[in-house]
């Protein structure tokens, strides 16, 4: 739900694109209503959009510090039906603010990450518009923060 000012000046709510479970930022639709993952209430750092794969077109947030990404209760939850994608910690991405800058990293499971076609084996810097590979999905990478923009003045 949007809000939007009626003539009167009273807030009404306004259905939006993103109601189809998404959280009220619209931007993380496939985290779980009710999850135990971190709700992220740090500010945005990037995105993450589904290119490729279950999920196509949508769009997923990341914070500061260490973002999991899995199927199940993760701070980034891929939930489109991608079974290939680990419950837990396929991959973690991570935005250091000191540095300005995020690191890819393969999670403790077997599935594999890839980044731009090459396999993640430790952890890595990520660049704007990378692509990230997990399982039958694929991910562009957009950073907000870094070297033009941070929370952190």
């Amino acid at each position: 739900m949007s809000n939007t000012r009626k003539p009167d000046g009273d807030i009404k709510h306004v259905p939006s694109v993103y109601d189809d479970g998404a959280d009220a930022r619209g931007a993380n639709s496939g985290r779980a209503a009710d999850s135990a993952a971190d709700p992220m209430t740090d500010p945005v750092t990037g995105w993450l959009v589904v290119i490729d794969g279950p999920g196509k077109g949508r769009v997923l947030e990341l914070g500061q510090g260490e973002n999991s990404v899995g199927r199940e209760n993760q701070r980034v939850t891929l939930d489109f039906g991608d079974e290939q994608i680990s419950r837990s910690n396929h991959a973690i991405i991570t935005y250091r603010p000191k540095e300005k800058a995020f690191y890819i990293q393969q999670g403790p499971g077997t599935n594999l990450v890839y980044v731009n076609n090459g396999p993640i084996l430790s952890p890595t810097p990520i660049e704007p518009m990378s692509r990230i590979a997990l399982g039958a999905t694929t991910l562009i990478f957009v950073p907000l923060c870094g070297e033009y923009f941070s929370w952190d003045k």
